[in-house]
């Protein structure tokens, strides 16, 4: 015999999953804002000493030379034959932006002037090394 009013049916659950997107999309976020700075960081060179280092607090651009092998415009590896287009494009964008070149005290000198040059023709006004203070 079957009691008004009394449904029996079984206990319906579902997971709510706004929650978890929401906690997906902010660790999303802050991974995009921390990437760049730990690719920064993670390119790691030797630099030389100098008593003279001052620190910069301009928007620049960085070319970091680890080895003959590898360079790198902004955290992005390059060869030194695309290198200077990569530098013509920047300078187009952002003219008065100073070039800081941070490369290995263990780097051949007559690769450093390249970049120079090559930095002078795609018309960057200011170059920089980056040295360590003593």
């Amino acid at each position: 015999m079957k009691i008004k009013g009394y449904k029996s049916s079984a206990i319906k659950s579902e997971i709510n999953i706004t929650p978890f997107t929401d906690v997906v999309l902010v660790l999303l976020i802050i991974f995009m804002i921390t990437t760049p700075i730990i690719i920064q960081s993670s390119i790691t060179v030797s630099l030389p000493k100098s008593k003279y280092g001052e620190q910069g607090t301009v928007e620049q651009f960085n070319v970091t030379i680890k080895n003959e092998q590898e360079i790198y415009f902004n955290n992005k590896i390059v060869d030194v034959a695309s290198l200077k287009n990569e530098l013509s494009d920047y300078v187009k964008k952002n003219p008065e932006a100073p070039l800081v070149i941070k490369a290995d005290k263990d780097i051949k000198y007559f690769l450093i002037i390249e970049i120079m040059d090559m930095a002078k023709e795609a018309g960057v006004g200011k170059i920089s090394l980056n040295v360590e203070k003593r």
